[in-house]
């Protein structure tokens, strides 16, 4: 083997070695995600339930932040996986390996399993953000109920406005 010839193996095998290690990490990272965002939107909800409007309108918000989050993060592992792709279509065209068994390519369909990944997540994301505006909705409902907050809101802004300089 020449030496270009072990030059061109072992850049196909960073390749791989990157693709497969962002790839468990976007894996590892979904896992997460349905984890932590079942049990703080579960908390929310339990909270809400209980009656503690303000809490439960806290932990909703965090729900949705958590949401934004773990989609910032899946958009840049994917952006990383990409790089690991390019990689080894690259390598496999240089080291002349049959085009028609080319992974990249091959997985380029419009089923591949990236597409469907990100599908699901996409849809696992805005399924999440109508669950936690849902929640915050019910919170601020509850609470306003709860306090009267029209009334508190206008006398609040009557003594502002009583506090600002007339003309």
């Amino acid at each position: 083997m020449s030496e270009e010839e072990r030059k061109g193996a072992g850049e196909l095998e960073a390749g791989w070695r990157w693709f497969e290690f962002h790839a468990a990490q976007r894996m590892s990272a979904f896992r997460y995600f349905l984890t932590i965002y079942a049990a703080v939107g579960g908390v929310a909800l339990a909270l809400l339930e209980k009656g503690y409007f303000a809490f439960g309108l806290v932990a909703a918000v965090l729900t949705l932040c958590i949401a934004f989050l773990f989609w910032s993060m899946d958009k840049r592992s994917r952006q990383l996986i990409e790089i690991g792709e390019a990689i080894i279509d690259a390598q496999w065209g240089q080291r002349c390996y049959d085009a028609k068994l080319n992974p990249i390519r091959r997985a380029g369909a419009d089923i591949a399993q990236g597409q469907r990944f990100k599908a699901v997540f996409r849809r696992l994301f805005l399924l999440g953000c109508v669950a936690a505006l849902t929640l915050i909705a019910w919170s601020i409902f509850a609470l306003s109920q709860q306090y009267d907050l029209y009334e508190t809101a206008v006398r609040l802004l009557t003594r502002i406005r009583a506090l600002w300089p007339s003309r």
